[in-house]
């Protein structure tokens, strides 16, 4: 799908990632999903002095994400961290969220292109 729309992904497991929860924003959970990732961030990765913020992504859906972190291993235990702790919580636990890492550079290509099915397989595939 990502060849036939001409989206091209790169896996770079060195370059500096970010972590994306992407929401509805109907379900109005960006101020407490800040509020949630903050916490997670003082507590268990305060030396990363990591920044959180939101951004509309279309109509219906709003991204979340946190910044930077300085390779993959890194992004990776903290989507490991968020998953196991926030995602779990009651307010929540009963919402549909799509989260993951991604580079800059991906990222890029992902907001432009508002690509996230297709950026999903890739991540499915590549991590």
């Amino acid at each position: 799908a990502e060849r036939a729309k001409g989206i091209r992904f790169v896996r770079n497991a060195d370059a500096p990632h970010q972590f994306v929860v992407v929401h509805k924003r109907d379900d109005k959970l960006s101020t407490p999903f800040v509020f949630a990732l903050e916490k997670l961030n003082q507590a268990q990765f305060g030396k990363l002095k990591l920044q959180t913020s939101n951004l509309a992504f279309n109509d219906p859906l709003t991204l979340t994400f946190v910044l930077e972190f300085k390779d993959l291993k890194t992004a990776q235990q903290y989507l490991n961290a968020v998953r196991s702790s926030i995602l779990t919580l009651s307010e929540f636990a009963n919402h549909k969220f799509d989260n993951f890492v991604i580079t800059q550079e991906n990222f890029s290509t992902f907001y432009r292109t508002k690509a996230l099915d297709e950026y999903l397989a890739f991540y499915d595939r590549n991590y």
